[in-house]
């Protein structure tokens, strides 16, 4: 396991590296989430508009597509991607072999399922 100091040097030479990437990441917040500014507060002036940058909501939508997107490929609505069971290293695992428990876990599972969607 990595001592401290190795995880310290290891953090500020990764800090020192992301250091040319933060104006196009602020540049590209500006564009596509404006209302996001308050998180770097070193750009952002009380008072000043926060979507003076935004010419149209092209990029704004565009993000919320992807966003969806990807939600629905990761987690798509007409799939049951998950289910339920007591992890394997608690000393209750055995009863995931027993049929009424996993009947309820499968019933917890469909009410899950239409609650969500």
């Amino acid at each position: 396991m990595p001592d401290i100091n190795s995880l310290l040097k290891r953090y500020d030479k990764l800090k020192q590296r992301r250091v040319q990437w933060e104006p196009f990441f602020r540049d590209v917040r500006d564009y596509i989430r404006p209302r996001k500014g308050k998180v770097d507060s070193s750009t952002l002036q009380y008072g000043q508009p926060q979507t003076n940058k935004r010419f149209d909501s092209t990029a704004t939508e565009a993000n919320r597509l992807l966003a969806l997107s990807m939600q629905n490929s990761l987690c798509p609505s007409s799939v049951i991607w998950y289910k339920l069971k007591i992890p394997d290293a608690h000393p209750m695992a055995e009863l995931n072999n027993d049929p009424e428990v996993q009947a309820w876990f499968d019933a917890a599972v469909q009410k899950m399922f239409f609650t969500m969607h």
